[in-house]
């Protein structure tokens, strides 16, 4: 990566059994959480966020992209190393390898914004000082993709927001939309399923109390999901779920 060693943040972590589901292979709502930890040190650690921040700015992703090599189990030590990678005004993108035994497994793609807390609108990171590294201009590892929700989709089910489903944000953890997502397959589904490829998209935020649907359909390889509010047309979030 050349000079945009001095600009990643790797950890080390060893899966134990309640980082992985029945079938030895790691929770994606694991990785998830995981991923958004080392991107929280690494934006300390390049000062594009400090404690002065807390309660007033944060980021939030907006979408996200991760490609599996191959299945990462109980069995692997896997190493997660992330870096800053292309950015504009008011949007960043950050990349992210895990590799086991020095081979790519997992590569990702996330795209964040900075957001005034309390107004919550989108702001400029140069409002608070905050510089990104030339180095990594223009540096986009997975590119997203863009297949647009014209499907037939079919109701699974409906949620109520609960306590347990809010983050430090005071709204949805994103981890929650995948889940709710995963939950529609039965369990010996899940047993055969060999997920390959992840889109996310987090259209619109949602609140504690508030109820939301979550649909899919099936394209080829391919599942696709909404989430949305009780209007159909209230998207709050969509992915794209390529599997063999």
């Amino acid at each position: 990566m050349g000079d945009k060693m001095k600009y990643e943040t790797t950890i080390t972590t060893t899966l134990d059994y309640q980082d992985v589901d029945f079938t030895g292979k790691i929770r994606i709502s694991k990785l998830l959480e995981q991923l958004s930890y080392v991107a929280h040190l690494n934006s300390v650690e390049n000062r594009f966020w400090y404690e002065e921040m807390m309660g007033q700015y944060g980021w939030i992703i907006l979408k996200q992209r991760m490609r599996f090599i191959r299945p990462i189990t109980i069995k692997d030590s896997y190493e997660l190393t992330t870096y800053p990678g292309d950015y504009s005004r008011v949007r960043f993108y950050r990349n992210s390898i895990v590799k086991v035994d020095g081979e790519i497994v997992m590569e990702q793609t996330a795209l964040w914004s900075l957001i005034d807390i309390v107004n919550r609108r989108v702001i400029a990171p140069s409002k608070l000082d905050l510089e990104f590294p030339e180095e990594t201009k223009g540096d986009i590892l997975l590119e997203f993709k863009d297949e647009g929700l014209d499907f037939d989709f079919e109701f699974c089910k409906e949620i109520e927001i609960e306590y347990s489903h809010i983050d430090v944000n005071r709204h949805l953890n994103n981890v929650r939309y995948l889940e709710w997502c995963l939950d529609t397959f039965d369990i010996d589904s899940i047993a055969e399923l060999h997920i390959t490829d992840i889109t996310l998209n987090y259209l619109k935020e949602s609140h504690y109390k508030e109820i939301l649907c979550v649909h899919r359909c099936f394209l080829d390889n391919e599942y696709v999901f909404v989430i949305t509010g009780s209007d159909f047309n209230d998207v709050r979030f969509s992915c794209y779920i390529e599997v063999r």
